[in-house]
């Protein structure tokens, strides 16, 4: 390549210098990057939490681990392909413009695979809840300590596989920049990623049934599920307390008609058998009477007595 006198190399394409409009220049800065350092923040305390001992006791709480590791590599891709290149592209260093290229370059694959991982692994934690809420018994056989790697590492394979053509779609390729009036790093389009059928099969088909379809599918259907078993729970246990309160109420009120329809002298042995207590004073061997019993047995010997005693008169 030879240098020309209006200061360009000859074969070699000028560097866009408007690479960013103002509005994303402010939307990257002001509203992006306070979202990906909370996020990178709070990511980091649940990865602290979850590590502790007692936490892992709790499958879910490996979901919940790989899903906090997940979303802040996420974020950190987000910082290398959003936000650094606009810091980049506003600085007068020549090394942050040849560094940015190369980090978008691996930030862009590495984030969509982190994407990918995030997405499914948030489907396996409802499907661990499902387990858990409509097939409590199999859950104990199902959900283990090894199936629970196995869906972990499984959907870390299937977010790596999946993304694999994303690391051909850019590429390095220099280009002249006047400010700097040397050659600089510049990132391309790929001819896999101008090629018409490439996008419509993978970026608009498989895309969308590998990032919205089947996670999202697979979602409604589970908590559709869950919704429909808590419905039953709470449908079964209403049930049960309104029989129960029932099953309450009619003894009572049989208890009240046994009380009102004992006499007076059996108050007590009523009351023993509602209650089952049975006092010593209440045994079978020694039975104490009222007056009116006691009455009503000695009237025969009362009435012999007076005949005996007026029967001149009675003659």
């Amino acid at each position: 390549m030879n240098h020309s006198d209006n200061g360009t190399y000859e074969g070699m394409l000028p560097c866009d210098q408007n690479v960013f409009t103002d509005e994303q220049i402010d939307m990257r800065l002001m509203g992006n990057m306070p979202i990906s350092v909370f996020g990178m923040f709070t990511n980091l305390i649940n990865i602290v939490v979850f590590l502790d001992v007692e936490m892992r006791v709790q499958l879910v709480n490996h979901f919940l681990l790989a899903l906090s590791i997940s979303d802040l590599l996420l974020l950190i891709c987000n910082f290398f392909f959003l936000i650094f290149p606009v810091i980049a592209m506003m600085s007068t260093r020549v090394d942050l413009h040849n560094a940015y290229p190369v980090a978008l370059w691996h930030a862009y694959p590495l984030a969509l695979t982190t994407q990918t991982c995030g997405v499914y692994l948030t489907v396996l934690v409802s499907v661990h809840r499902y387990l858990g809420v409509c097939h409590p018994f199999r859950a104990k056989r199902w959900v283990s300590g090894r199936p629970v790697k196995t869906a972990i590492v499984g959907s870390i394979l299937f977010s790596v596989l999946i993304n694999v053509p994303s690391w051909f779609e850019l590429m390095i390729v220099p280009c002249y920049a006047k400010s700097f009036s040397q050659t600089i790093n510049f990132l391309s389009l790929t001819p896999l990623q101008q090629h018409r059928a490439y996008n419509i099969i993978a970026k608009v088909i498989g895309y969308t049934m590998v990032m919205f379809i089947i996670p999202f599918m697979t979602l409604i259907f589970v908590n559709c599920r869950i919704l429909v078993a808590l419905k039953q729970s709470k449908h079964l246990r209403n049930m049960h307390s309104s029989k129960k309160s029932t099953t309450s109420r009619s003894m009572v009120m049989n208890q009240f008609r046994m009380l009102k329809n004992s006499k007076y002298a059996d108050l007590f042995q009523t009351l023993t058998r509602m209650t089952g207590i049975h006092p010593p004073f209440l045994s079978l061997t020694h039975k104490p009477k009222s007056y009116y019993e006691r009455g009503i047995q000695k009237l025969p010997v009362k009435w012999a007595e007076f005949v005996n005693n007026n029967g001149n008169y009675l003659e």
